[in-house]
């Protein structure tokens, strides 16, 4: 497992929490989970299983917040899948 996180310290949180608690092998139910933590109305039914896709949301308030990438593909240069998660804040 490889995580990036720029130095920006909630970032090494979140990296550090995926280490721990995050999945290689099944790394579509991390992205499902990502989701539906930053989508708090979003749900997935049990069974649905993520191949690959690119979500893109807003989290938190009009005046507060953040724009939530998601990106989930197949990445020939490291080799399987990734999941990218940007957050850009406002």
């Amino acid at each position: 497992m490889r995580c990036e996180h720029d130095g920006y310290d909630p970032a090494k949180a979140v990296c550090r929490y995926l280490a721990k608690h995050g999945s290689i092998e099944f790394t579509w139910i991390d992205v499902k989970d990502a989701i539906s933590c930053l989508s708090r109305k979003t749900r997935f039914e049990p069974l649905l299983r993520i191949n690959s896709g690119d979500f893109s949301f807003t989290y938190g308030s009009d005046h507060r917040g953040a724009l939530i990438d998601i990106q989930f593909n197949e990445d020939p240069h490291i080799g399987g899948m990734v999941f990218k998660l940007t957050a850009d804040g406002y």
